[in-house]
């Protein structure tokens, strides 16, 4: 936030001259970042800067690799297609896994011109699994075909409603999606056999889930939803606040920054207090 508030005071929008640096940035105004930092730093810290950079950028591409090769070898393949198979040939997999998703990875990129776009893709991932994630959770019959068919549909449909469809509002976009993932989902685990009862009881009596567990040993009683959705309802409330409180004092305009501010903090207060009750209400009788 302060990098991008610095980039309007130096390259101001809509205001000519200001040299080839100016121009750049006016064309495209995610390139204020990299443009910043070769104006304003002397080069012992831009360096600096540069190197930890890329730091970032391997350390979280290594680690969705090897992250994502662990999911595919051990919760898909040795789950569902070779139980029995020997440590050798699970490395193997491993290492076709990491090829595949670096692969993957390479084909993504190729198709995204901008840091707007990767991020409109990876909200839409997120969207399109944030149900069938969040399923697990509070409901006896979701499965691991529940998540499987989730990713594979929200996957599948942003990469296919977004070049389809590239001038369509995101939000649309984004509903489509929910929707597409959130019925594969449902599909899946109706079509799929459940899990069985001795994984679940041991699931509840270590969890203690709320929601629907047909009265299996541990599962919480369903009255502690409710403070779990006020937990929910005000963490969210008071993360946007603040972000707009912060934003709004750092902009100039401190009285609505401050009540934002504010009322972010008795938010995020009401998180605390929510999930306090929800513990409670959840603890062995």
């Amino acid at each position: 936030m302060l990098v991008a508030l610095v980039a309007l005071v130096v390259f101001p929008l809509g205001v000519s001259g200001g040299g080839a640096d100016a121009e750049l940035v006016a064309a495209d105004r995610e390139m204020a970042y990299p443009v910043l930092m070769a104006r304003l730093l002397p080069a012992g810290l831009l360096g600096l800067l540069f190197a930890s950079l890329l730091a970032a950028f391997m350390s979280t591409v290594d680690t969705h690799l090897n992250w994502g090769a662990s999911y595919l070898t051990h919760d898909l393949y040795r789950r569902f297609v070779a139980p029995d198979a020997s440590q050798s040939r699970l490395v193997w997999v491993s290492r076709l896994s990491v090829m595949l998703l670096t692969a993957m990875g390479v084909v993504v990129a190729s198709r995204i011109d901008s840091i707007e776009q990767a991020w409109r893709l990876f909200i839409a991932l997120g969207a399109g699994l944030g149900l069938p994630s969040m399923l697990r959770w509070f409901w006896w019959r979701a499965n691991a075909w529940t998540e499987i068919a989730g990713i594979v549909a929200a996957v599948s449909s942003a990469l296919v409603l977004y070049p389809l469809f590239p001038d369509a509002r995101d939000e649309y976009l984004l509903l489509a999606i929910v929707a597409i993932a959130t019925a594969s989902a449902l599909l899946a685990t109706w079509l799929t056999p459940p899990v069985p009862d001795a994984h679940l009881e041991a699931f509840t009596r270590r969890v203690r889930p709320p929601g629907w567990w047909r009265d299996l040993p541990g599962a919480a009683p369903r009255r502690a939803m409710g403070w779990l959705g006020i937990a929910w309802l005000s963490g969210n409330a008071g993360v946007y606040a603040l972000l707009f409180g912060i934003g709004g004092l750092l902009l100039g305009s401190p009285v609505p920054g401050a009540l934002l501010v504010l009322g972010g903090l008795v938010g995020l207060w009401g998180a605390f207090r929510g999930s306090e009750a929800f513990r409670m209400a959840s603890a062995p009788r």
